[in-house]
């Protein structure tokens, strides 16, 4: 039978017993002194799910810095993604899900000069459909155990490694999400998990994100029965918007147009910031100082990942015209090159050819609006990097 993913308690007791996590206490040979451990759950966009491997690649790397900077290194890991016949590179009915969405990927830092370790546990996600929900309740169960006011935690062997949190409440970090449109699927998890739950006096929530800009902080704060805190490292769409505004006021331009992306939270937040004249008026939000109004903002929404249908419209080289009485000799055109699945689990697919003429229609449209009306300024809101370069470029040939 071939051998189940292994969870939080399997990957410590590898390293705390070199005979495995089967083991009982009697039986269990420490070779190993009593060792600390600090416990982290980061959700990361999928790098499969999401046709965004490079943001995947981008954050871990990132958190293996911190965790180096903090004294730790590398130990051992384990990552859904990388199960064969598990849709981690194999085609699979969109209706199944696959095991990254239900387990969350593991990785184990060590220090052993102080006797500590660092586990996290990786949670994928998209821009819209969230955070892949079952995979993040698991993390969280797996997190509990090793707290002793889990169910399950006498089932862990004897010289298991202790948590550090020695309060009589134990903060339970989340570093995350990476989306904004994630915000609703993490706080349903966590309502979810916290109704599971008897009692959870004895846990708090404390989520930071380095990445989300249309996050209501209030809102998420009452995730878990309002045991939550949540706290973002960047400015919020809000402020930003503002200060463009008041920015491009200064230039004394006052027509602003602004690409967004229709289908996600992000750039949805964008369109509703404009749309319903919250940096209208300067003084409204802080002012810009002069006491004029601020630029015009008028909003464009486009298709997420617009960039990749311009390049499989590309990749397909139009039919040959076939002699009479002879075959057509055109080979069949290679499938375009992109990062990620044929088809993505984030959206819709494409059943007809024509999807590619309808979006280069709608990129036609916008770029005609922008030039009649002749706008000065463009900002382009989009979570793919690829769309950013690819919008600017066709904004500047037009």
């Amino acid at each position: 039978a071939k051998p189940s993913f292994p969870t939080a308690k399997d990957l410590v007791s590898e390293f705390l017993f070199r005979g495995g996590a089967d083991q009982n206490a009697s039986t269990a040979h420490q070779t190993t002194p009593d060792y600390t451990i600090d416990l982290l759950i980061a959700t990361v966009p999928d790098p499969v799910s999401s046709r965004l491997p490079r943001f995947f690649d981008s954050f871990v790397e990132s958190l293996e810095s911190a965790a180096e900077a903090s004294g730790y290194t590398l130990d051992r890991f384990a990552l859904p993604w990388l199960e064969k016949g598990e849709g981690a590179g194999d085609e699979v009915p969109l209706w199944r899900q696959t095991l990254y969405e239900t387990v969350p990927g593991l990785i184990l830092y060590r220090d052993p000069q102080h006797q500590r370790l660092l586990l996290v546990f990786l949670v994928g996600e998209t821009p819209t459909t969230g955070i892949h929900k079952r995979a993040m309740f698991s993390a969280l169960e797996q997190m509990a155990q090793f707290y002793s006011w889990d169910s399950k935690h006498a089932d862990l062997p004897q010289g298991f490694a202790r948590t550090t949190d020695s309060g009589p409440v134990d903060t339970l970090r989340v570093m995350g999400p990476s989306f904004s449109g994630s915000a609703a699927s993490l706080r349903f998890v966590l309502d979810k998990w916290s109704e599971s739950r008897t009692d959870i006096s004895h846990a708090r929530f404390q989520i930071i994100s380095g990445t989300a800009t249309a996050i209501d902080a209030k809102w998420l704060s009452k995730a878990a029965q309002g045991r939550t805190t949540f706290q973002a490292t960047v400015p919020p769409d809000s402020e930003t918007l503002q200060a463009i505004a008041c920015y491009i006021d200064r230039l004394s331009y006052q027509k602003f147009a602004i690409l967004t992306e229709g289908n996600t939270a992000y750039g949805q937040n964008f369109t509703k910031q404009s749309a319903e004249g919250k940096v209208t008026n300067g003084a409204a939000h802080g002012g810009c100082g002069n006491g004029q109004q601020a630029p015009e903002i008028l909003s464009l929404p486009f298709p997420m990942h617009i960039s990749r249908l311009r390049a499989a419209s590309k990749a397909t080289p139009p039919p040959a015209q076939a002699t009479p009485g002879t075959a057509s000799t055109n080979p069949v055109p290679p499938s375009p090159s992109h990062e990620g699945p044929a088809e993505p689990r984030e959206d819709l697919p494409s059943f007809s050819d024509l999807s590619v003429q309808s979006a280069e229609l709608t990129l036609s449209n916008l770029l005609s609006t922008i030039a009649r009306e002749q706008y000065s300024y463009v900002g382009i809101v989009a979570t793919d990097v690829r769309d950013v370069t690819f919008l600017a470029r066709e904004v500047r040939e037009h």
